[in-house]
């Protein structure tokens, strides 16, 4: 599953109580709890400045503004 597509799959052993992780399909056995939750943070949380900056970004480029927030100079009435 994971090596098809984006997902990250974790496994728990009934049997052994072991937790595993497979992602891009590597797997990744006998993980500690604190070690799983801090795979898992690491690949379904961005860091904070990517999700931050990044849509004001791309809207300032679509919206033809600089960095101050100013139009630019482009002939373009926002």
């Amino acid at each position: 599953m994971s090596e098809n597509s984006d997902a990250v799959v974790v496994i728990v052993s009934e049997e052994t109580g072991s937790i595993s992780v497979a992602i891009g399909g590597m797997l990744k056995r006998h993980l500690m709890p604190e070690t799983l939750g801090k795979l898992l943070r690491n690949e379904l949380m961005p860091p904070e400045e990517e999700t931050e900056d990044k849509p004001r970004r791309t809207l300032a480029e679509i919206l033809g503004l600089n960095r101050k927030g100013d139009k630019d100079d482009v002939g373009m009435d926002v």
